[in-house]
């Protein structure tokens, strides 16, 4: 009698187990978006936006030095005097997920500084906005990022030409280059 008691209890306790497991077992559909990011270099790889340092010399000139690169430079001016700067992109251990390279110009420098971005930088639609592009049948068109590259220059002859009416505002102004990798989505 004493076995049958416990065999009813051990069969009342799996009972029981087996629905309050099944009390609270419910099935609902879910909905959403699934987003999955890629990065666009490989492990270890760089995009950097650097320019080379310069040194200031005696007469007031600067000089690049090529073998120390910075993330930016501040000179003193002297009207009629053209400063050398050389900002460029590095990319190294792009994977083949094709990307654009998109350069963004902040200029709040004074009227008497004036620079030409190289040809290869194409306006887009987005005000101060550029796009790398290559010449292709007589017109640039956004170069499709899938490798490595050394050096894309920024500015041409890498100089920013100091006119001589620049005056001592109080407020030298900055040239702020960003750049941005953008995968092409389609």
């Amino acid at each position: 009698m004493k076995k049958m008691y416990i065999l009813l209890f051990l069969m009342a306790l799996l009972l029981g187990m087996g629905m309050a497991y099944g009390k609270y077992v419910t099935t609902a559909p879910a909905s959403g978006t699934v987003t999955f990011t890629a990065s666009l270099l490989e492990e270890g790889g760089i995009f950097l936006l650097q320019e080379h340092v310069v040194t200031r010399n005696h007469d007031g000139s600067y000089t690049l030095d090529t073998d120390t690169t910075t993330s930016g430079t501040v000179y003193e001016l002297i009207p009629g005097l053209d400063i050398p700067k050389d900002p460029h992109i590095v990319i190294s251990g792009k994977n083949p997920i094709p990307a654009l390279l998109y350069l963004t110009v902040k200029d709040t420098t004074s009227s008497a500084l004036t620079y030409k971005l190289e040809d290869c930088w194409k306006e887009t639609d987005e005000e101060n906005v550029y796009v790398y592009s290559a010449l292709i049948d007589g017109d640039y068109e956004p170069v499709e990022i899938t490798s490595d590259y050394d050096k894309i220059p920024i500015i041409e002859n890498n100089t920013v030409e100091v006119s001589q009416t620049l005056l001592n505002t109080g407020a030298p102004g900055k040239l702020e280059f960003s750049a941005e990798l953008t995968e092409i989505t389609n």
